[in-house]
């Protein structure tokens, strides 16, 4: 049996907290929001969980677009939009 280690972080910033809105793709409550959290297989170390939910800190436009769940805008649409928009600066 495989043992999976899971971890989840409420990032509070003053009074902003940081959520994430699941893809309308996923198999699991589909197009929910949630607090970021992860899992590492037991051969991961732990600071990898960390550096992974550091990184989720960081939302790019793109993946701010995709995880608004619009219907028909996936991954690869979202950078589409979000080079587009960034050209027009």
């Amino acid at each position: 049996m495989e043992t999976r280690i899971i971890a989840s972080a409420i990032l509070k910033d003053k009074n902003k907290y940081l959520i994430a809105k699941r893809a309308s793709s996923k198999k699991y409550a589909p197009g929910k929001w949630e607090f970021i959290s992860g899992f590492i297989e037991t051969k991961e170390s732990a600071e990898n969980i960390i550096a992974s939910i550091q990184n989720a800190k960081h939302v790019t436009l793109p993946r701010f677009l995709y995880s608004l769940g619009i219907l028909h805008i996936g991954e690869e649409s979202a950078r589409d939009l979000a080079n587009f928009f960034a050209s027009k600066k």
